[in-house]
């Protein structure tokens, strides 16, 4: 049965990559987040690509600390 879906909401339905959990902080904030919009980007240098959304508090301590740890789970 075909399902029209809104254009804003398709995204929702594509998987890019392994569930991963991001760890940001700043000053006395801290967060971890799951994500599962990840990519390798490059071998040499290693670049590893998320995405956050600006709404989550990750998004906005990862913006301030410049700084956050990816963590891949033993499966």
């Amino acid at each position: 049965m075909k399902k029209e879906i809104a254009l804003n909401k398709a995204n929702r339905l594509i998987n890019s990559g392994a569930l991963i959990l991001v760890s940001s902080s700043y000053k006395d904030k801290n967060n971890i987040i799951t994500l599962a919009w990840n990519s390798p980007l490059s071998h040499s240098p290693a670049i590893l690509g998320i995405s956050i959304a600006k709404t989550h508090l990750s998004s906005e301590l990862i913006k301030q600390s410049r700084e956050f740890a990816v963590n891949i789970p033993n499966l």
